[in-house]
């Protein structure tokens, strides 16, 4: 069975690690991407999920929201903010 894919958008690196961490001791696939620009790149891995940070910058985590629904080759993606 192939592992769930999920992707954390957020700012603090020692945050995302540590849940990542957890997330991959559960049997998760994660990737880390700790700006807007990195998150639009990695929504491209087509993951089942993104755990969105909201108090983002360089876009906002609700632009980044926006830009990954309004894409249509994103919009199956689940996004929890």
């Amino acid at each position: 069975m192939n592992k769930k894919h999920i992707l954390i958008v957020c700012g603090d690196k020692a945050f995302s690690k540590e849940t990542a961490t957890l997330l991959e001791s559960h049997g998760y696939h994660v990737n880390i991407a700790h700006n807007g620009i990195d998150s639009i790149e990695k929504a491209k891995l087509y993951p089942d999920l993104i755990l969105l940070d909201r108090v983002l910058s360089d876009p906002a985590g609700l632009d980044i929201c926006t830009q990954i629904r309004n894409n249509n080759q994103f919009r199956h993606i689940s996004i929890i903010i």
